[in-house]
C-alpha cells in the first residue's frame, strides 16, 4: 500500500524525485477506513502512479487547474491498428510498430494518414520501441496515453490545485472497495472519499462523450461508488477529458446505454460527477477547467 501525502509540493520547481514518484518512496502509515480493503490487485501492485511522464510545476499558471511537462516526442504519421494495443506508423519514412497505451477504440482518431506523437519506449520483453501517445485531431492534439488521467488527478490534489478536493491529506491509490480496485481513495477533513477516474477521448460537436466502447467494467465502479455513498463515503467519478474540443461532457448514450443509466443513476444517489478539460499545449499537459456535465 501506498500513500501520498497531499499538499507536500514545496514552492518553486518540484525536483525529480518528488515530481510523481514510483510508490516505494512514498510515505506509508496511517489507519484505513473500514469500509474497505487496502490491499492493490496483483496487476497494479507494485505499479501504482509510476510515472511514464515527467516535470511537475509546483504552481499552475493563472487559469489553469494544473500541469504537467510530458517531455518530447517524435512525429510518425498513423497507418493501422492491427489489435488493440498495436499500430503501425511511419517514422521518417520507416514503418514502424508502436504500442497503444488506450483500449479504447479510438475510430474517429486513429484513422490512417493521421499525424501521430511517439515516445521512446524500452523494457524487456517488449514487442515495441515505441508509445503512440498523441493523435492530431481537428482543434488539436489528443493524448491517449491511459496512464496520464490519474497520474494529472493525484497530482493536482497533491499540490492543492482542485478546489472539490483542497482538504485531502492523503491519497491512497488502488484502493480495493467490495469486488473492484477504484483508483484513489483520498482521506483529510470529512468522510473519506472514494475517487475513480476515467480518461476521455472522444468529442463529438463540442460534446465529450465517455465511453467510446461498451465497458462493463466502467459500469461496475460507478457500483461500487454507489455503494461507498450508502456507506456515508463521499464518492466521485472524474473524467479527464483528453479532447481539446470538449466544452461540455456526457455518457455516450448510444454506445453505452447501461453506463449511461448507471451514471445517471449515479448522480441521484449523490455520487459526484467532476469532468475536467485537459488539453496538450507545446510540452505541456494542462487541467484547465471544469466543464459542464449534461445528463
Amino acid at each position: 500500500m501506498s500513500l501520498i501525502p497531499a499538499h507536500s509540493a514545496p514552492a518553486g520547481r518540484l525536483r525529480a524525485c518528488e515530481r510523481a514518484s514510483p510508490p516505494r518512496e512514498l510515505a506509508a502509515g496511517g489507519a484505513l477506513p473500514a469500509s474497505g480493503d487496502s490491499r492493490p490487485s496483483k496487476a497494479a501492485k507494485g505499479q501504482a502512479l509510476r510515472p511514464p511522464l515527467a516535470s511537475w510545476q509546483a504552481l499552475p499558471a493563472p487559469g489553469i487547474l494544473g500541469y504537467m511537462d510530458v517531455g518530447t516526442w517524435k512525429d510518425a504519421v498513423f497507418l493501422e491498428r492491427p489489435n488493440r494495443f498495436l499500430a503501425v506508423v511511419e517514422v521518417g519514412g520507416v514503418r514502424e510498430e508502436a504500442h497503444v497505451p488506450d483500449p479504447g477504440r479510438l475510430q474517429e482518431l486513429l484513422v490512417p494518414g493521421a499525424d501521430a506523437r511517439l515516445r521512446p519506449a524500452a523494457g524487456k520483453g517488449r514487442r515495441t520501441s515505441w508509445d503512440l501517445i498523441g493523435v492530431a485531431c481537428r482543434e488539436g492534439w489528443v493524448n491517449i496515453d491511459s496512464r496520464l488521467p490519474n497520474l494529472l488527478f493525484a497530482e493536482a490534489v497533491r499540490a492543492g490545485w482542485l478546489e472539490e478536493f483542497t482538504k485531502v491529506t492523503r491519497i491512497i491509490p488502488e484502493y480495493r472497495h467490495g469486488s473492484s480496485v477504484l483508483d484513489f481513495l483520498l482521506e483529510g477533513e470529512g468522510p473519506p472519499c472514494l475517487v475513480e477516474v476515467k480518461g476521455c477521448t472522444l468529442s463529438v460537436g463540442g460534446l465529450a462523450l465517455f465511453p467510446d466502447a461498451p465497458t462493463a467494467r466502467g459500469s461496475r465502479h460507478l457500483e461500487e461508488l454507489m455503494e461507498a455513498r450508502r456507506r456515508g463515503m463521499r464518492a466521485c467519478a472524474v473524467f479527464v477529458v483528453k479532447h481539446p474540443g470538449g466544452r461540455a461532457f456526457s455518457a455516450n448514450r448510444g454506445t453505452d446505454p447501461l453506463f449511461a443509466a448507471t451514471l445517471d443513476r449515479a448522480a441521484g444517489e449523490g455520487v459526484e460527477i467532476i469532468p475536467y478539460l485537459a488539453t496538450w499545449r507545446g510540452r505541456e499537459m494542462r487541467l484547465e477547467t471544469r466543464l459542464p456535465y449534461q445528463a
